[in-house]
């Protein structure tokens, strides 16, 4: 293989990880463009940009792991025949551990003087469409950043004699440090929600490596931003929520504990609850013998 073809090829014939990635990212923006000129279709609510990435994303995934890499869905984690049970409790294990996590950020946020009351000018249709919304961004963001994207840079990663378990790990770190940098911009945001944002996104690996499948990180990161924002009114990633059924009040000069007007994702609170909404997946993983399913699923010998 010449040093030009070499650029674009690996040694066996594919698209390399750097151009895979970059034509999945500019097919999801041009598909995201075409999906918000459909939206306008529907009321104003419903034209966000993440009601069209719920239409760009599985799309742009699907056209780049069956036309690019000539595989299936399966090759990240989805439909992989095993049946609804088991992508019930998948969804069931994220769901819990998302709600419980931000339980106990509440009851912590308490104890340092915040306090939570009933939003007495509460609308319905906001809070559905809150719903919706933050389980558009649960989906969409999973498939961008651990879905395809993961398991493509997992093989780029994966130099000279390093294993499959440290190209993904690699890669892992790598898309966590761009989700954290992705929200940088937002509301509010500092160094500090930037790197616990990070360290967010390596949560969401963590149901995806241990059941090899996504559906457990779609609950997880809709369960953990509905109950966050919309249940307890708390900001999510910096956004303030008008429409939570509690409204929060925040305590006092306890910023670095409960994260301030970026919310508990920007605090030490934060942190604590991400510990608790991995130990579902952690038993799981017990339960296997601490194996990754991920690993006898997903990803071939093949380097970059």
């Amino acid at each position: 293989m010449d040093l030009f073809t070499s650029i674009f090829l690996n040694k066996n014939k594919e698209w390399r990880a750097g151009w895979k990635t970059a034509f999945f990212v500019v097919l999801v923006i041009i598909l995201t463009f075409f999906a918000a000129l459909l939206l306008q279709l529907l009321p104003k609510e419903y034209q966000q940009i993440p009601f069209a990435m719920l239409i760009s994303a599985p799309l742009a995934s699907w056209i780049s792991i069956k036309y690019v890499d000539q595989k299936s869905l399966k090759s990240i984690g989805l439909l992989t025949g095993e049946g609804a049970k088991v992508i019930f409790v998948d969804c069931l294990l994220g769901l819990v551990a998302g709600a419980v996590a931000m339980g106990v950020i509440a009851l912590l946020i308490i104890f340092y003087g915040g306090t939570f009351v009933i939003n007495q000018s509460l609308l319905t249709e906001k809070v559905i469409g809150f719903f919706l919304l933050m389980l558009a961004v649960g989906i969409t963001e999973e498939l961008q950043v651990r879905g395809y994207m993961l398991r493509v840079i997992s093989a780029g990663f994966r130099f000279g004699q390093m294993s499959i378990q440290q190209g993904f790990w690699a890669a892992a770190i790598f898309t966590s440090i761009i989700f954290g940098l992705l929200h940088f911009f937002n509301p509010n945001a500092s160094f500090v929600s930037t790197l616990n944002i990070s360290l967010a996104g390596l949560l969401l690996v963590w149901p995806i490596a241990v059941t090899g499948r996504m559906y457990g990180a779609f609950a997880l990161h809709f369960s953990w931003n509905w109950f966050q924002g919309g249940l307890f009114g708390f900001p999510v990633s910096g956004q303030a929520i008008q429409n939570s059924i509690f409204v929060y009040i925040m305590p006092e000069n306890a910023t670095f504990f409960s994260g301030g007007a970026f919310g508990p994702e920007a605090g030490i609170v934060g942190l604590m609850g991400m510990f608790i909404a991995a130990l579902p997946f952690w038993f799981i993983y017990i339960r296997q013998n601490r194996t990754l399913r991920i690993f006898e699923t997903q990803f071939e010998q093949i380097q970059d």
